[in-house]
């Protein structure tokens, strides 16, 4: 991920993007399992839909490999072609793992904030 660019999308405002990474860890520990899920079920308008979100996510921090996979997962489901999906979503996740521990490089103090908030 590149902070500087994630920063520089939000107008400078750093105090933002380390809310917004306390959101991502939380909306990742929903999404990512959700969409295994979908995927078991292969319903390929969730699919689509949950790797949209998770494209998003990682879109806010700037993270092309985390996007990419994201978005690899997302035509799969647009396309009704679930064929390929398990080892696309084990890339998407890698780079979901990737990119949260990126951000607590980043962030360090984040984590355990979140965890005193739980």
């Amino acid at each position: 991920m590149n902070w500087e660019a994630a920063v520089d999308r939000i107008g400078g405002r750093e105090d933002l993007l380390k809310q917004m990474v306390t959101l991502f860890y939380k909306e990742a520990g929903k999404l990512v399992p959700a969409l295994h899920e979908a995927i078991g079920q292969k319903d390929s308008v969730k699919v689509r839909r949950l790797a949209h979100s998770i494209k998003g996510s990682a879109s806010c921090f700037a993270a092309p490999a985390a996007i990419s996979a994201a978005t690899r997962v997302e035509f799969m489901g647009r396309d009704d072609d679930l064929t390929d999906v398990e080892e696309a979503f084990t890339v998407l996740e890698r780079e979901i793992d990737r990119l949260s521990q990126a951000l607590t490089h980043y962030a360090p103090n984040l984590l355990a904030l979140e965890k005193r908030q739980d």
